[in-house]
């Protein structure tokens, strides 16, 4: 079953009648539904509850049909952004050129830093990126820093 906004674009005499929606699919409406429709006008605009049915030219039937009171018809909410392709834009920068740190990265692209550093972690582990880390003393344990470059870059 599907609800098609649609507007009158025929009626018989025995009060069948057809409707086209937006999208250019043709509804059946059976004179039993015509008939509670009331006194129609080719162009006035109905919503169908419809069900599929083996007509080329008609591929869908009305089971009912209601007005539609144009205050109440919400917009259609927009599409959603597409998800940053994280990947790409980490490459694309750390192979830019220079030396790069999981901060960096995510002020430039606009990606959160625990993403970037984890996404950089595993470009790292697959090769695709190379990594140096960042002593302040000889002696230290833990790195200050984890720098991310391409190839060839120390």
């Amino acid at each position: 079953m599907k609800n098609i906004v649609a507007y009158i674009s025929g009626q018989l005499p025995t009060n069948t009648s057809f409707a086209v929606s937006d999208d250019g699919e043709n509804i059946f409406i059976p004179a039993s539904v015509a008939t509670l429709m009331g006194k129609i006008n080719i162009g006035e605009k109905f919503l169908f509850k419809c069900v599929p049915q083996d007509h080329t030219s008609t591929p869908w039937r009305a089971l009912t049909a209601s007005e539609i009171d144009e205050e109440f018809i919400a917009e259609p909410e927009p599409e959603p952004e597409p998800e940053p392709d994280v990947d790409v834009d980490v490459l694309a920068l750390v192979l830019n050129g220079g030396f790069h740190t999981a901060s960096s990265v995510s002020i430039a692209t606009g990606i959160g830093k625990d993403d970037t550093e984890e996404r950089m972690d595993a470009l790292h582990a697959d090769g695709k990126i190379y990594c140096a880390l960042v002593y302040a003393k000889a002696s230290d344990e833990t790195p200050v820093k984890t720098l991310f470059m391409k190839e060839g870059e120390l």
